[in-house]
């Protein structure tokens, strides 16, 4: 993997650095012309079904991280971003969810936070009631461990924080998430598999692609084409009966 990467970075700042000094007279020709640039897998995406969305859900309805796993699937929102939201980011009255920062574990140093990797990751999601609902109930529960934990809470205002108010740790929540996928009688899935999810939903439902691309903090809405343009078989059905209907018509 290493060694990959090398040949990256050799190959694009030695097209640079070559050309400059081809034009100087300083190099006769490229030396990284030869240098063969690593195929690029995508890892391989696994989305749920509608009807599995709900199985999991009323699966997951008694776990504390039931409101992770909710939010996640309706906005798509990365691990990491759920981890860093705090109430501030929550507009009640206007419907909106704030990504302003995500949360990182870094070895050695613990949980970390900054602000999304583009500057599209920044953004602000629209969501409905029902969300909103799901939300003040979050804000109960919270309530509840704050009573329990007593003088050991440590508050941060996360909104999906740990059982004595620090961040949430990762490695707990995935371990109930693959639990509840067995309980489910799901595949195991990655938990950012939500993310696609929610993406392939939106997409088979008809949602423009450029909302979509704004939604999970896509810099371009070609991003979605690329890696959700194969998912819609439901839309390619529809389209196709569209087009079989005008053409024969009779």
């Amino acid at each position: 993997m290493l060694a990959n990467f090398t040949n990256i970075i050799i190959r694009l700042s030695g097209d640079v650095l070559s050309k400059d000094a081809i034009s100087q007279g300083i190099l006769p020709t490229n030396p990284t012309d030869g240098a063969i640039l690593p195929r690029w897998n995508k890892k391989e995406m696994h989305a749920l079904e509608q009807n599995e969305v709900q199985r999991f859900l009323k699966s997951a309805t008694d776990s504390r991280f039931f409101y992770v796993y909710y939010l996640a699937i309706l906005t798509g929102m990365r691990l990491g971003e759920l981890m860093g939201l705090r109430w501030s980011d929550v507009d009640f009255q206007n419907h909106i969810v704030s990504v302003n920062r995500q949360a990182q574990a870094i070895k050695g140093k613990g949980i970390l936070y900054s602000e999304p990797k583009t500057r599209s990751g920044i953004r602000k999601i629209r969501i409905q009631q029902n969300t909103i609902d799901a939300l003040f109930q979050q804000k109960e529960k919270i309530h509840d461990m704050k009573n329990k934990a007593g003088h050991k809470w440590v508050e941060n205002d996360l909104v999906f924080p740990s059982t004595v108010g620090t961040p949430m740790i990762a490695y707990y929540l995935r371990k109930d998430f693959f639990h509840q996928l067995s309980v489910a009688g799901l595949p195991r899935i990655r938990f950012h598999d939500l993310r696609h999810t929610a993406a392939t939903l939106m997409i088979n439902h008809g949602v423009p692609i450029t909302v979509i691309s704004k939604m999970l903090g896509h810099s371009k809405p070609s991003v979605i084409l690329d890696f959700y343009g194969h998912c819609s078989v439901a839309m390619h059905e529809e389209a196709s009966r569209i087009m079989d209907g005008m053409v024969n018509q009779n």
